[in-house]
Parts: structure tokens; C-alpha cells; sequence
């Protein structure tokens, strides 16, 4: 019953559901900051290193699609006048015992060291815990490391 937000405004940055119409930004956004979003994602994964457009137009439309099914949420985040797209939001449901959702966000390299990350990850903390009905929400890499998200999966 809880209304989706379809979007989150804020002077340094907008977010958006991820849509396949904006997949050339977005592969450009991840292309340009291989190497910086690898240490995003914990040590287990090589993502997003030898990533194909078309395989990142396959993987926006599984978010699209868990999008439009509430399964989980996937936001671009875009540049104030939207031509740029800087970092993805991901709010999906956890696997965690004793959490309701697993976040995980990034940007890409550029905004990264412009501090836009710690500016996304407080604004969308915030977002979440006030607009959103979760009780307890889980940032691994962030509020908790990896290797402890991942343990007793």
C-alpha cells in the first residue's frame, strides 16, 4: 500500500526510477569509474569490469522490472538539469536477519571526489527513514562491512 516515491529533489542531485531510456548516461556514469565502483560492492565481485552495454541494458530492465513489481527499487542519480547521470541508488529487500532493506548507493568517480558521496548517502539516510516504512535499514560498505552483511546469510 506504501506509494513508491518516484523521485528525491535535492539542490546538488536528483534521483529517478532507473529506466532504460536513460542507459547510455548510466553506462557512461559506470564506465568511467571501474575501478572506484568495484570497491563499492565488497570484495567478492570484478563489477562492473568488462561490462557491455547491452548487458547493462539488460541488467535496467530487471530493475525496471523488480521496479514496477515492488520488489525492489533502483534509482539513477542525475545531475541537477538531468543531463548527467553521477551514481545509482539501490533499496532492495534484505536477506540480513533483523533488516528490513539493504541500500546500497554509489557515484561515480568525479562526484566522489567532489564529496557528492557522503552527500547522497546522508540525503537518502534520511529520505528512507522518513518517507519510507522500514524499521531497521542495512548500508553494507557503509554502516556495516561487508564480511559482516554477509555472514549467517
Amino acid at each position: 500500500e506504501f506509494e513508491v516515491p518516484d523521485s528525491l529533489i535535492s539542490d546538488r542531485f536528483v534521483l529517478f526510477p532507473i529506466s532504460v531510456k536513460s542507459s547510455t548516461l548510466d553506462y557512461e556514469a559506470i564506465t568511467s569509474s571501474t575501478e572506484h565502483l568495484k570497491s563499492v560492492f565488497g570484495t567478492n565481485t570484478q563489477w562492473p569490469e568488462g561490462l557491455t552495454i547491452e548487458q547493462n541494458i539488460k541488467e535496467i530492465e530487471i530493475h525496471e522490472e523488480y521496479f514496477k513489481n515492488r520488489n525492489a527499487f533502483a534509482y539513477s542519480v542525475f545531475t541537477p538539469d538531468k543531463t548527467e547521470i553521477i551514481g545509482c541508488v539501490y533499496i532492495n529487500p534484505s536477506y540480513k536477519k533483523g533488516y528490513d532493506a539493504s541500500v546500497i548507493m554509489w557515484v561515480r568517480k568525479t562526484s566522489f571526489d567532489k564529496g557528492l558521496d557522503d552527500l547522497l548517502y546522508f540525503t537518502v539516510k534520511d529520505w528512507l527513514i522518513n518517507v519510507w516504512p522500514f524499521s531497521k535499514i542495512g548500508f553494507p560498505g557503509r554502516e556495516i562491512s561487508w564480511e559482516e552483511w554477509q555472514s549467517d546469510l
